[in-house]
């Protein structure tokens, strides 16, 4: 009686849904904000681990066709985890994502299909500083990767100073995948990142590789090598 009471409210969550081409369907939640998000699932599969995908700040001051255009394909990312047996969730890209967050770790514990147990987040560029602000008691994500993590401002609540504030609450596993070959300033903030969490007692690893932030666009490459390693462990 219980699980049929859950789908029920899950279904009344995507009465507003549609369906994309691939089986990419859109679903609306609401956490403070209303917050649209697509959502791919393996054929016939239940009971899965999901991937909420934020993606880079790009999306954000481009659109997702201009991306597309770049090189920068969500479709590739959906699919390559679909693929693999996970679900994937990837909320509107805005400026302010934590809500965004938050919500999608609440819709995806309430779905029938998913392994409440296996949420994890993968989050490229400022969105990853984002990610780590939205966690609290409540936040029940098992993994996060963050990829050439960057922060929104210089100061106030979406900057790296706040992060020192919230590092307390980050009560996942941690993988930072950076770049070795990028702009200074972005190597110093992965580092600092890195022994700002393993100081607050976060289980936190970092990989580092000899490209651009830009490489990390294409899940084809072999940097998805140690996210999926990563993700194996558990």
């Amino acid at each position: 009686m219980q699980r049929l009471v859950l789908g029920l409210l899950v279904s009344v969550f995507c009465l507003s849904s549609g369906v994309f081409p691939k089986g990419y369907q859109t679903v609306y939640f609401t956490y403070i904000d209303n917050i649209k998000a697509k959502l791919t699932f393996p054929k016939g599969a239940t009971n899965v681990p999901v991937i909420i995908y934020n993606p880079d700040d790009f999306i954000n001051w481009s659109s997702e066709r201009a991306a597309k255009a770049s090189g920068y394909d969500l479709g590739k990312w959906m699919s390559f985890f679909r693929e693999r047996g996970y679900a994937v969730m990837i909320p509107e890209r805005r400026r302010e994502n934590i809500h965004a967050v938050k919500g999608a770790v609440r819709y995806l514990r309430a779905h029938p299909r998913v392994d409440k147990n296996r949420i994890y987040v993968i989050s490229m560029g400022n969105a990853a500083l984002t990610t780590l602000l939205a966690y609290d008691a409540e936040t029940k994500i098992k993994k996060c990767v963050l990829i050439c993590p960057e922060p929104l401002d210089d100061t106030g609540y979406h900057s790296f100073p706040q992060l020192k504030k919230n590092a307390s609450k980050i009560n996942s596993k941690v993988l930072i995948v950076g770049s070795v070959n990028d702009s200074l300033w972005r190597t110093k903030i992965q580092e600092s990142m890195f022994k700002l969490l393993d100081q607050h007692g976060v289980d936190v690893q970092m990989k580092s590789y000899y490209y651009r932030k830009r490489w990390f666009w294409y899940p084809e490459h072999v940097f998805m090598d140690d996210i999926m390693d990563f993700l194996y462990e558990s």
